[in-house]
């Protein structure tokens, strides 16, 4: 009784303590919701696509980006979202290539599991085994002003926290994308016909990561894949050149991710290369 009672109270603290478990939740449960832009990712679109700068500039839009997620669990969230909302004109999907991520990844985040009910139920799924990663993050937040003074906004995390970036340039960055890695990967296609079976544009980017990260391969790119071969656009946000608009000393948290002042400004490079003059409108 005593450990059923510890999970149940364990269960409870991580949905009201942690954002990432809260802010999935809000989402799983929209229903009629009328967003123009949806972002889909990872923790870096999480913490680096600023939807509230978005909505200042009239175009209402919600995060979805999930920490740890995969492309199939993005394919999933967005499947479930459009069944029961109202069609937004754009998605937004931030790919880590930075990170070097497994674009073919089965993984589904465990968060994102309970809370688009994807698998049934056993003894794994006792929160303090399924949700056991949760315990470090509320222990930072614990102990650390930094790490208590995160905002939840639209569906994005906002840091004030700075890590400064004391990487240097990897002077064999690539030049060109390995396009196999795209064209090959089942999740980025199931996304793509998503949203051609819905008619939404779908804008995919390579999120900006560190130096040591950073390639020369050309902001904007059109890849061939999928059985028609048909266009797939690409935005590099990752380019070299593009990243120096970032403060090495302010604008990141660490490990890739972009705190406010950094989400700030790739948000409105997003917004002027991507849907200001968008003639689809």
């Amino acid at each position: 009784m005593l450990f059923m009672v510890v999970n149940l109270l364990y269960y409870f603290a991580v949905q009201k303590l942690d954002s990432n478990f809260s802010k999935c939740i809000e989402a799983s449960e929209f229903r009629n919701k009328q967003f123009r832009c949806i972002v889909i990712g990872n923790s870096l679109a999480m913490d680096g696509v600023d939807a509230g700068l978005f909505l200042e500039k009239g175009i209402s839009t919600y995060n979805l980006s999930i920490g740890g997620a995969s492309l199939k669990a993005n394919y999933l969230q967005l499947k479930s979202y459009l069944e029961k909302n109202q069609l937004p004109h754009w998605v937004i999907l931030g790919l880590s290539s930075c990170f070097g991520d497994d674009f073919n990844s089965e993984i589904i985040n465990p968060v994102i599991d309970h809370c688009y009910h994807l698998s049934g139920y056993s003894i794994s799924d006792l929160p303090l085994w399924k949700f056991r990663w949760i315990a470090k993050e509320l222990l930072k937040k614990l102990i650390s002003k930094d790490h208590r003074e995160v905002d939840l906004q639209y569906g994005q995390l906002k840091f004030k926290r700075v890590v400064a970036d004391k990487s240097d340039y990897n002077k064999n960055a690539p030049v060109t994308w390995d396009s196999l890695k795209y064209m090959e990967s089942d999740y980025l296609m199931k996304i793509d016909s998503l949203c051609n079976q819905y008619k939404i544009k779908l804008i995919a980017i390579e999120m900006p990561g560190l130096k040591n990260t950073q390639n020369g391969i050309p902001v904007l790119n059109t890849l061939k894949f999928g059985k028609d071969k048909k266009s797939f656009q690409l935005i590099n946000l990752n380019n070299r050149e593009f990243c120096t608009l970032f403060d090495d000393k302010k604008d990141w948290l660490g490990n890739c991710h972009l705190n406010e002042s950094g989400a700030q400004k790739l948000s409105n490079s997003i917004y002027e290369i991507c849907l200001k003059n968008d003639s689809s409108l």
